[in-house]
């Protein structure tokens, strides 16, 4: 099914227009299930593909990724679970243009062929090297496309990328050259939207001769393609079709270049496509969502929840080297250390979290207003209730964007979690979980909304509880504070406690140690490291505590985990670089935890788990020293 919209120039918002497009095509769909069109009774299967070309005629435009501005608008509501739908702008058509232009432009008297690689949709291995004239809809808005030009005396493969040129994506391409043709082809070539003959030459050379291979050298050129414009359409030549049939390479007719040590050289720097794909897919650490999100991206909108599906789909497609990047960094920022704070307030009346939030209103609609970042999981944006209903949880997933020279939209992947717990019956606690600060923007708004829906209920108090440098009476009772999280013996899963790193600066209105008095007047901020740092004298002397600033500390915990009898953890306890903080020395307590991965950790079915565990042993910690300190009840 394919549909086009037409702008002038691309609206504010298309929420309208993909709310009828996403309509329309269900109403066409279920016309041809009941006239029994769908699925192909001659097919073992049938796939389903709803294409939507939204083009606008807006010079300004032609390289604009509206994509990123429309995907939150296809709603899991709205979609077809057995409909794949993609979303075609002007960025991808540009591309998709441009590459068969270019492709027809040479050699014009040769027929473009699209080829066909062995992906999910296209999986028997005798059809390695099979090209054909029409080009497959998973290729439709893809960044890169191969397509082939054969005539008796010669074969020309040409591959085409819409990333900007560098030495490791033209590595990665030549990978993919030698792996999609098995070798086969006179020659290679390589196109980039912006390489530079005169400025580039020597970085591609080198990396061609990196592979060590004699033909390759010969085969492989790379080249600018001629982006599209009128005079590029009106200097089409009338190609004529010499063949009509699908064409599948014969093994025989070229000599390959593929060798095992070709291949175990340059695995480092490959670009994996079809089952290549699937041992990276299928791990713990991506999830349905993780794909469907990636796949958004790119313009790709699917219902399905079932990730071996996902995989399916994400096998048959087609990535370039930048789209993978993207992915990987998305999948990096999951692990990443998160930064842990806490707000907390008296209950007023004793009632349940569920009952709570089944009267309360949380409008989540305006948190990105002003920022420039966006949440991509809004279509699915509550709080969520673990299975014992005393702890609520909301995910924001998010992208800030870095729109670059070329117009062309990058965007650094973000999380942010808000939990709310309440405890004893008498103290609500609401945690931020944050990776960046354009995530600590929304997640503060979020919990100032929750704040005072709570208040609009009357079920706490007013007074929000936050934990800052500036409230300790003295520095001996802060030091003693941060101290306090060596002290384990309440612990659970935790056997052994270190504190290996902490950072201060000295109170020159005390009496200062003799030893560190020609540093008071430089205003240091001074950082130790190493082992059992609890026996310094600045942490182990009254009058040395005394003196210092003591704003952050980390402690390397070992923990005990099923069959794990040693497990590190090492968590940063600090307040938020209070001493960068001037005139008055400021700011709130938090904790960033780190798992480091060992072997037995690893094996673990589910490292996930793991983690709760461990957060939930930390917050249970939190909530011990502060109520030791009379900072909370």
């Amino acid at each position: 099914m394919i549909s086009s919209l037409h702008s002038l120039k691309y609206p504010e918002s298309s929420k309208i227009e993909i709310s009828k497009y996403l309509n329309d095509t269900d109403i066409v769909y279920s016309d041809l299930e009941e006239k029994k069109k769908i699925p192909v009774k001659r097919f073992e299967s049938t796939d389903v593909y709803s294409l939507l070309f939204w083009l606008s005629t807006n010079n300004s435009e032609v390289l604009t990724d509206f994509i990123h501005y429309t995907k939150e608008n296809y709603k899991r509501n709205l979609l077809k679970e057995d409909i794949n739908y993609f979303l075609i702008d002007n960025n991808k058509a540009n591309f998709l243009i441009s590459s068969i232009t270019t492709a027809k432009n040479y050699r014009s008297d040769v027929p473009v062929k699209f080829a066909y690689p062995i992906t999910e949709a296209n999986q028997s291995p005798k059809r390695i090297g099979e090209r054909g004239l029409k080009l497959p809809p998973q290729f439709i808005n893809s960044s890169v496309l191969p397509i082939t030009k054969e005539s008796k005396s010669k074969i020309s493969f040409l591959l085409f990328c819409s990333d900007p040129f560098s030495a490791e994506a033209l590595k990665k391409l030549i990978w993919l050259t030698i792996s999609l043709t098995s070798g086969y082809g006179n020659e290679y070539l390589l196109y980039f939207p912006d390489y530079n003959e005169e400025e580039n030459k020597n970085d591609a050379l080198e990396v061609i001769r990196s592979f060590n291979e004699e033909l390759l050298d010969e085969k492989v050129r790379v080249l600018k393609y001629n982006s599209i414009d009128t005079d590029a359409l009106d200097s089409l030549s009338n190609t004529k079709v010499i063949t009509s049939k699908n064409e599948t390479y014969e093994d025989d007719n070229q000599p390959s270049l593929v060798n095992s040590q070709h291949l175990n050289e340059a695995f480092v720097n490959i670009l994996p496509y079809g089952d290549i794909l699937k041992p990276f897919l299928k791990t713990d650490a991506i999830t349905a969502n993780d794909i469907k999100f990636f796949l958004a991206k790119k313009g790709i909108f699917t219902k399905k929840a079932d990730i071996n599906k996902l995989i399916d789909l994400m096998t048959s497609l087609l990535f370039s080297p930048k789209e993978l990047e993207d992915f990987k960094s998305y999948i990096d920022v999951k692990g990443k250390t998160v930064n842990s704070s806490d707000a907390f307030f008296n209950i007023k009346q004793n009632e349940t979290l569920e009952s709570v939030f089944n009267k309360v209103k949380i409008n989540t609609d305006n948190l990105t207003d002003g920022l420039n970042v966006k949440i991509i999981n809004s279509d699915s944006l509550k709080f969520e209730a673990s299975p014992s209903k005393d702890e609520f949880k909301l995910t924001l997933i998010t992208e800030t964007k870095d729109p670059t020279s070329s117009l062309l939209i990058n965007t650094k992947p973000g999380k942010a979690e808000v939990v709310i717990k309440k405890k004893d019956n008498q103290l609500v606690v609401v945690t931020e979980n944050t990776i960046n600060k354009a995530d600590k923007y929304i997640v503060n708004r979020l919990v100032k909304l929750v704040e005072e829906e709570f208040k609009r209920i009357d079920f706490i108090e007013e007074e929000k509880i936050k934990v800052l440098f500036k409230n300790f009476s003295s520095n001996t009772e802060r030091v003693n504070f941060l101290l306090s999280f060596s002290n384990i013996s309440s612990s659970v899963m935790f056997h052994e406690a270190d504190i290996q790193s902490i950072k201060f600066k000295f109170d020159d209105n005390t009496e200062i140690p003799e030893l560190y008095r020609d540093k008071v007047d430089k205003d240091l901020v001074i950082n130790f490291e190493g082992k059992g740092l609890q026996t310094l004298t600045e942490l182990s002397e009254q009058n040395a505590k005394g003196s210092i600033f003591l704003e952050e500390m980390k402690v390397l915990y070992k923990f005990r985990f099923l069959n794990i009898k040693n497990g590190l953890y090492k968590v940063t306890f600090n307040f938020s670089n209070a001493l960068k903080n001037k005139p008055e020395f400021d700011g709130v307590f938090k904790s960033a935890p780190y798992l480091i991965k060992t072997n037995s950790v690893k094996s673990l079915s589910s490292i996930e788990n793991l983690e709760k565990e461990l957060g939930k042993e930390i917050e249970n910690l939190k909530l011990e020293k502060l109520k030791l300190f009379n900072i909370i009840k």
